[in-house]
Order: structure tokens, then C-alpha cells, then sequence
């Protein structure tokens, strides 16, 4: 049997790990933002207000590159915000990674994978 994987069109177009990068930046981000009272409390103020705006920034960069980097190549469309937008609460991320088609443009994974 000769199965073809299907491939969505975030990993037709390297546009997954960008989107899992996000999610590991804004995660530690967030993490250190939040390990920064525990700094504080412990009188070393300078480091935690550090640690603070380091892991505050770190969540906006993450966010921006989730919101405004992860999209279509052919057209522009912004899949992220494509998907808050128009999907359930409950339903935006997996209608997210399951796509195979630009809900725009309708260009597929397998023509978008010369644009990786």
C-alpha cells in the first residue's frame, strides 16, 4: 500500500515551526515574567524588574510573529487571525493545523511548498 501523508499547508510552507517557536517564546516569557515576584520578594528588585520587561517583551514579540509572520505566501493572508476570526473558540486551532488550502486564495500545500 502506498499511503500519501497528508501534509498541511503550515508544514508545506515551514510555517508550523514558526508558529511552535511563538509558543515556546511567549511559554518562557511568560515564565519568566511570572518568576519575577519571586525575585522580588527575595529583595533583589533590579533583577526582577529585569526579568520582568525581559519576559513581557519576549510574550509581545511572540504574539506579534504569531499574528503577523505566519501567512499565506501566495497572498498574504493572515492565517492566525483568519482562523480567531472565523472559527469557534473551541475550534480555531485545530481548524488552524488541519487547513490544506488558503481560505483566500485557495492555494494549496503541495503549490506552496516550493516556497519554503
Amino acid at each position: 500500500m502506498n499511503e500519501t501523508r497528508h501534509v498541511s499547508i503550515l508544514e508545506a510552507t515551514r510555517q508550523l515551526q514558526r508558529l511552535k517557536r511563538a509558543g515556546l517564546d511567549g511559554a518562557f516569557g511568560f515564565v519568566l515574567a511570572s518568576s519575577s515576584s519571586y525575585i522580588a520578594l527575595r529583595g533583589q528588585m533590579p533583577l526582577a524588574i529585569s526579568m520582568f520587561l525581559a519576559g513581557t517583551f519576549l510574550m509581545c514579540v511572540a504574539l506579534w510573529v504569531s499574528f503577523r509572520k505566519v501567512v499565506c505566501p501566495k497572498c498574504g493572508d493572515r492565517w492566525l487571525q483568519t482562523a480567531m476570526r472565523t472559527q469557534a473558540s473551541g475550534n480555531w486551532l485545530y481548524w488552524l493545523l488541519s487547513i490544506d488550502t488558503c481560505p483566500r486564495c485557495g492555494a494549496t500545500a503541495e503549490s506552496l511548498e516550493s516556497h519554503k
